[in-house]
């Protein structure tokens, strides 16, 4: 299974194990990670994302492939460092932690990391009366 379709298939459908284990098998031949990233992980995110704004999927689904992605990640972004590419940009995404479960902080991330950025999550505390206004 070195076949980075299988890759994109198994982010696309979820499949955290598989992903990984795909991203490890197809990183383990003479594939460049950042070509993986262009060819299987980043048209994966793009047709979620589609998916999602046409209301084809919604937020389980998009969690779930988000958590595939960042299984194949864990995998993709040590090699592209080894490798000296460089990610599009940087980008930092602060969560606040009166949302629900950082939800929409936690998507916004994963989606710009499906698509070649370097991001760095936080969450900042924010107490009932900062929200208020007092």
């Amino acid at each position: 299974m070195n076949d980075p379709t299988q890759l994109y298939q198994a982010i696309l459908s979820g499949d955290c194990k598989a992903a990984e284990k795909s991203a490890r098998e197809v990183l383990s031949t003479e594939t460049a990670a950042a070509e993986l990233l262009t060819v299987a992980v980043i048209p994966a995110m793009r047709e979620m994302r589609r998916r999602f704004q046409d209301h084809e999927c919604f937020v389980p689904e998009m969690l779930t492939t988000c958590r595939a992605m960042r299984a194949a990640m864990s995998h993709i972004r040590p090699r592209m460092a080894a490798d000296g590419v460089d990610p599009i940009a940087r980008v930092s995404v602060i969560s606040l932690s009166y949302q629900p479960e950082e939800l929409t902080g936690r998507l916004v991330a994963d989606n710009l990391e499906g698509a070649g950025f370097d991001v760095t999550s936080s969450t900042l505390a924010v107490t009932a009366a900062e929200r208020a206004g007092r």
